[in-house]
């Protein structure tokens, strides 16, 4: 071999040498961050060249990477892009409006979507737990009747009203955000059926809040929707999935007569080692699991889009919160991500 000839030899090994140290300090890195936020470390893009565009089948498998959401199938875009999007899709409707229905969780998303807004959201209402037809919806409140309580309900000490349950951020609120161009909501019906809130017309919240309020009153761009933390302790499977193709059944009315878009939000898993002991075996990863499987049943009936958040707060991820129920707050933006993805999907 000549002087040349190894000379040549000697630079691509160099080369290659630095490559493979950049590799391995890249693996390292990655591997690092993984473990320093309690995440796994195994996470492989099958194609990271490819956008999360075809919905929830390819955004809800995957892991947390740090504080970010990482589809196994996919890339998520970045939230902003992607709230632009749902802004000028909510901008071009006839009801400028994002509507988020559930119980705390719901809270949380409303609060994190007007953070991405750029915090410019002014708060228009806020309504009073129990007393939401007529504070929040400006529906006059119908006869109260005592709150059928199931035997499995364990925390009643601070009910405020026999009708009503004590639920700590399930009230109603609507914000509206960038100077009117878009207003945010989430609604308290925190069970699939209950009679907490009622009107002269319907003893059931279900009913007060999807058909008076938004069918008839101020229909959403937009409904994203969930019950099943509180539904858990109060219900069977089979009841549940009765109770919910009635609530599936009026946001379809919603879609049928206004083009609201859809989309359920699967039951969160809780972490038990944080949860207070009394009630690690009612709202149970196992018994939440349970019910989620018959939404699925009713959503391939009413044909609604479906975002397995259960799926990503897998307590092994390490992304909850101190008292096991709620995720820390990184989680919702990456949900409004994924939320958005099917969203923006053309609608069948």
């Amino acid at each position: 071999m000549g002087q040349a000839q190894w000379a040549l030899f000697a630079a691509t090994v160099v080369v290659v040498s630095l490559m493979f140290g950049l590799q391995q300090r890249s693996t390292r890195t990655l591997t690092q961050r993984s473990e320093s936020h309690h995440v796994r470390s195994s996470v492989v893009l099958r194609n990271p060249a490819d956008q999360c565009a075809t919905g929830w089948a390819a955004t809800h498998t995957g892991e947390w990477l740090g504080t970010e959401w990482v589809p196994l199938a996919c890339r998520l875009p970045l939230l902003k892009p992607l709230i632009l999007q749902l802004l000028q899709f909510v901008k071009a409707s006839k009801h400028p409006k994002i509507t988020i229905a559930g119980d705390s969780q719901a809270k949380r998303l409303r609060e994190a979507l007007a953070e991405a807004y750029g915090g410019s959201c002014n708060m228009e209402r806020v309504g009073a737990k129990c007393d939401d037809a007529q504070a929040f919806a400006g529906i006059a409140p119908g006869p109260r009747s005592p709150l059928y309580v199931p035997a499995a309900d364990v925390d009643l000490e601070n009910r405020p009203h026999p009708w009503c349950m004590a639920c700590g951020g399930c009230e109603s609120r609507l914000q509206s955000c960038l100077r009117g161009a878009v207003r945010v909501e989430n609604l308290g019906v925190e069970y699939a059926h209950s009679n907490e809130v009622t009107s002269s017309r319907h003893n059931a919240t279900e009913d007060v809040f999807y058909i008076e309020y938004l069918l008839e009153k101020a229909p959403p761009a937009v409904l994203i929707f969930n019950t099943g933390l509180h539904d858990v302790h109060a219900t069977s499977p089979a009841q549940y999935r009765e109770q919910v193709d009635h609530l599936a059944s009026l946001a379809v009315v919603l879609r049928e007569r206004h083009g609201t878009r859809l989309l359920w939000l699967q039951t969160t898993q809780p972490d038990a080692r944080k949860q207070p002991e009394k009630w690690r075996n009612i709202t149970s990863a196992k018994r939440i699991a349970a019910l989620n499987v018959e939404v699925l049943v009713v959503a391939r009936k009413y044909n609604i889009p479906v975002l397995d958040t259960f799926a990503m707060t897998d307590p092994s991820f390490g992304i909850h919160d101190a008292h096991g129920i709620h995720q820390q707050r990184f989680y919702y933006p990456n949900v409004i991500r994924a939320a958005c993805i099917e969203l923006l999907k053309p609608q069948q």
